[in-house]
């Protein structure tokens, strides 16, 4: 399976838990069809990837647990 890389513009903390914007949510969970469980890398633009795992996903809401 291809890893899935998304853009969020917040703080990327590690043991934190972030909502992605409601675009990312439809992309992960319509277009892409993931669930909670699955790992995607998240990145906010200052130069590092963080790994996360969704831990929420319903129609245009999507949190994920920086890892």
């Amino acid at each position: 399976m291809r890893t899935i890389r998304l853009f969020s513009p917040v703080e990327l903390s590690p043991d934190t838990e972030v909502d992605l914007d409601p675009g990312a949510a439809h992309r992960l969970g319509r277009v892409m069809r993931r669930r909670p469980g699955d790992r995607i890398v998240v990145f906010n633009g200052d130069g590092r990837d963080a790994e996360a795992e969704i831990v929420a996903l319903s129609g245009s809401t999507c949190r994920v647990r920086i890892e």
